[in-house]
């Protein structure tokens, strides 16, 4: 009895963590769901589509802003648009379409067009600069207030401006005895969300941060991780040894 105790306790501590690893990832999932799209919208007899491509940038990169106003009605419209540009993106104001002034104090744009009906459209592309990269927010909103006839709506966007991520080193235990479960850890630099993805030199890949695994058979396992942000990955390589029980 005593010689099967041992296997069925790695058994069971494997089927324990395959349960957990399932739920880890159907949230990871979740998690790695939203995204940045760059887009907004508002609908109406006078609708605005607003557009950052890319929606992601590290300093000295270039996003386009793209604003078009179309007039579903069918008299001329006059609308007033307040754009809410973060304080790191530098607009070109060589691209300044007619009727647009730039407030530098507080890094806004108005833009006020005359747009002829039945759906006649008018659009601007404005080309902002990264200046800079807020590693504690990288998160960052550009916010369109649309305002018409006594009427004003606001919509928004989410852009992400940082850098790549930067990995340290792998900081788990260098060995580990045969169905003992050991957390898998890095030490990683750079804005997030980060997200890791670990290759464990067997064959399994766990997308998750920091996961507890087990190791059924001893040997030496090179294992891999890749911790991406949503401007780019980098990737760290070590071995972790499992040893059989004494």
């Amino acid at each position: 009895m005593k010689l099967l105790r041992r296997p069925l306790l790695v058994l069971a501590t494997l089927l324990v963590l395959m349960a957990f690893l399932v739920v880890q990832r159907e949230r990871a999932a979740r998690l790695n769901a939203a995204s940045y799209t760059g887009l907004a919208h508002i609908s109406g007899l006078l609708q605005l589509d607003m557009a950052v491509s890319p929606p992601v940038g590290a300093p000295r990169d270039i996003l386009q802003l793209r604003v078009i106003l179309t007039n579903h009605s069918e008299a001329i419209a006059s609308p007033d648009l307040l754009l809410r540009i973060p304080s790191n993106l530098q607009i070109d104001t060589g691209k300044l379409p007619a009727g647009a002034t730039l407030n530098l104090a507080d890094n806004s744009l108005r833009w006020s067009a005359v747009i002829p009906g039945h759906g006649t459209a008018k659009e601007m592309t404005l080309p902002l600069k990264v200046t800079s990269a807020d590693l504690a927010h990288p998160e960052q909103a550009i916010e369109a207030i649309l305002s018409h006839q006594g009427q004003e709506q606001a919509v928004s966007t989410l852009i992400w401006t940082g850098i790549p991520p930067r990995i340290n080193a792998i900081t788990s235990a260098s060995h580990v005895a045969v169905g003992q479960p050991v957390q898998l850890k890095v030490d990683a630099q750079g804005p997030g969300p980060l997200s890791e993805t670990w290759d464990l030199g067997d064959g399994r890949r766990v997308p998750l941060n920091s996961p507890t695994i087990v190791y059924p058979t001893a040997g030496v396992y090179n294992v891999t991780v890749t911790v991406k942000n949503p401007l780019g990955s980098a990737t760290h390589r070590d071995q972790l040894t499992i040893v059989p029980h004494v």
